[in-house]
């Protein structure tokens, strides 16, 4: 129950909660398809093949960048087996975790899409380039918890997981690991360094 409950914690802080503002939001199988047509989009350096909004906010790695530049010129190929797409109905919002192809190396991206009257209007990426390193052999298959559904007796509410979410950032910002609900066997690796 605790790794069920830090991996729900990982993929929601992905996400960013706000509002939709839209009347209608899209459902469940709507943003997972979005998603899904995003990557391959991605890897076929074609934007125009999902419906971007005209003033869509794109960034990479914390900085502003224009749509088709960055990961849009370098992928090279869609998601492999390692994916994991989580959709937020009430935020109206989709993440994606998982492995790419970069210039036909294996690479980790976290993407977060907001869809506003069925169209993105923000666009998240991180990327962790491979640097000609291979990827830890972790990140070929997802594990089956990552997977599951869980029943809905055992659910954290939404405002739960969001408190959460946020203490692992007030734990990395504090150094205190005991700031957070981490399970025992949790290890931090830092993709960046």
């Amino acid at each position: 129950m605790k790794t069920n409950l830090l991996i729900c914690s990982f993929l929601l802080s992905i996400v960013i909660f706000t509002s939709c503002s839209g009347t209608k939001k899209p459902d469940r199988n709507g943003l997972v398809s979005l998603m899904e047509q995003y990557l391959n989009a991605l890897a076929k350096h074609d934007p125009t093949a999902v419906p971007i909004a005209e003033r869509v906010k794109f960034v990479e790695n914390t900085v502003a960048t224009p749509i088709g530049k960055g990961l849009w010129e370098t992928a090279t190929g869609a998601p492999t087996q390692f994916r994991i797409i989580v959709p937020d109905t009430v935020a109206g919002q989709v993440a994606f975790m998982g492995v790419i192809e970069e210039n036909n190396a294996g690479i980790i991206l976290g993407a977060r899409l907001k869809i506003v009257e069925g169209k993105i209007t923000e666009i998240d990426h991180l990327v962790i380039h491979s640097d000609g390193k291979p990827l830890n052999p972790n990140m070929s298959h997802v594990r089956q918890s990552f997977l599951e559904t869980v029943a809905p007796g055992e659910r954290v509410p939404r405002e739960e997981m969001l408190k959460i979410a946020n203490s692992y950032y007030i734990a990395l910002t504090g150094e205190n690991g005991n700031l957070a609900p981490f399970a025992d066997e949790c290890q931090r690796r830092d993709l960046c360094s």
